[in-house]
């Protein structure tokens, strides 16, 4: 969320993006483990300079969450990289000591059928296999973060006589703690603040179903992450409910269930379930809301639940909840105790946003943004704008009103049918 005075997407590292079984060339033949070059470039050092000129360049001065700072390269399977029976690979490597991790981003992805591609490090963390199942219409994909300072992108034709078309225009090297990557130097309980409480507490028993709504997205492009929620919807659609401001693009990643097993939980060792691949519906920088169809299948296995709304025009609710991902960290859960008023955004006229005054259990952060702010019938009436809460000024937290969003995009959206509210179902 934006934090004045001082939130924007996710994701994983060793879990599940959506994809296939199988294994890179290091499980493979002798042929392909005997290579004795492998073609590779060394990425433009990080360092305190550059990171600060990003976060200013895309907002993040204002606690926007961010973690990467996307490095532009340009490289082709069809002339760069080298083939040795069916498989081609690359590897980037860091020349800095801030690197923590790495993701892909290609502007040109085409697997034939058949095929499979593959990104690991040296130290053995790996995702894929990616299949023709992971291509898109818009012809982009994006590998989540990978936790290291190399990362070897690796395409098996496994007979497939088809050429792929691969083109990787940008990769991202991330400075601060993400979903996924285990530290050190991160605190057991995780990076957000103190104050915030895990979704597994028993606070949030009654909210089960709408926890497994909650998802973190990362952006492809700007480097950030923020929250927000799957939403239902009258076509059954794959609806995902974030900030405009997050700026969320075609290319990003949405993860779900990276959440504590117990509300004591200080895990270093939770991934995210993770798809890829936006597509933009509706939004509007009014209410600041950004609705977008998420392109892959989500598996049944996720579990994903598909959260109510209500765009009733109200003047207030009373008991409000929000689920969302602080810092990027493990989900959390805030409730306000008490009525949250229509009001502008901070300062400005008007009736675009909840005013929520503040939080008697947990808090937001940057990060939070976009995350849902349910009413007390589990139904979405709003998603973080921004605000002043946190751990030490717990009040003070704008949420874009569904209700004017209604009538801006979203109600098109979700229910052709003309219905003001709609209660939540498994995807």
């Amino acid at each position: 969320m934006v934090k004045l005075l001082t939130g924007a997407l996710l994701v994983a590292s060793a879990s599940a993006q959506v994809q296939s079984r199988g294994n890179p060339s290091f499980g493979m033949t002798a042929n392909q483990k005997s290579w004795t070059t492998n073609p590779s470039a060394m990425l433009p050092a990080l360092n305190s300079t550059k990171i600060m000129a990003w976060r200013e360049k895309m907002g993040h001065g204002t606690k926007i969450g961010g973690f990467a700072v996307p490095q532009e390269v340009s490289v082709n399977a069809a002339k760069d990289g080298a083939w040795v029976d069916g498989v081609w690979r690359y590897t980037f490597k860091a020349s800095d000591t801030m690197t923590k991790g790495m993701y892909v981003s290609f502007d040109e992805f085409y697997l034939p059928e058949g095929a499979t591609l593959f990104a690991y490090t040296s130290s053995g963390q790996k995702a894929g296999a990616f299949t023709s199942k992971n291509n898109k219409q818009n012809g982009q994909f994006m590998i989540r973060p990978l936790q290291g300072k190399d990362v070897t992108v690796e395409y098996n034709a496994n007979g497939a006589t088809e050429a792929p078309k691969l083109s990787i225009d940008r990769i991202g090297s991330a400075y601060a703690h993400f979903p996924g990557f285990k530290s050190d130097d991160v605190e057991a309980k995780g990076p957000s603040g103190w104050c915030n409480v895990n979704s597994a507490c028993s606070d949030a028993d009654d909210w089960r179903d709408e926890i497994k709504a909650g998802a973190i997205l990362m952006g492809s492009f700007g480097g950030g992450y923020c929250s927000g929620s799957m939403i239902n919807n009258e076509d059954g659609k794959q609806y995902f409910l974030t900030a405009y401001h997050c700026r969320p693009g075609s290319n990003d990643v949405v993860g779900f269930n990276y959440a504590e097993e117990s509300c004591d939980g200080n895990s270093n060792n939770i991934d995210p379930d993770t798809a890829q691949g936006l597509t933009t519906i509706a939004s509007s920088s009014a209410s600041d809301f950004h609705l977008m169809e998420v392109q892959e299948s989500i598996p049944s296995s996720y579990d994903v639940y598909l959260a109510g709304w209500n765009a009733e025009e109200v003047d207030s609710w009373t008991d409000v909840t929000g689920i969302h991902h602080p810092s990027a960290d493990r989900q959390k859960f805030s409730q306000h105790y008490g009525d949250v008023t229509r009001s502008g955004y901070i300062t400005s006229a008007g009736v675009s946003h909840w005013y929520v005054p503040s939080w008697e259990l947990g808090t937001t952060e940057g990060g939070s943004s976009g995350s849902p702010l349910y009413n007390a019938d589990k139904q979405i009436i709003g998603q973080l704008h921004g605000g002043y809460a946190s751990c030490t000024y717990n009040y003070d937290d704008y949420y874009g009103s569904t209700a004017v969003s209604y009538n801006t995009g979203l109600g098109a959206a979700l229910a052709p049918s003309g219905a003001m509210e709609m209660s939540g179902t498994a995807l």
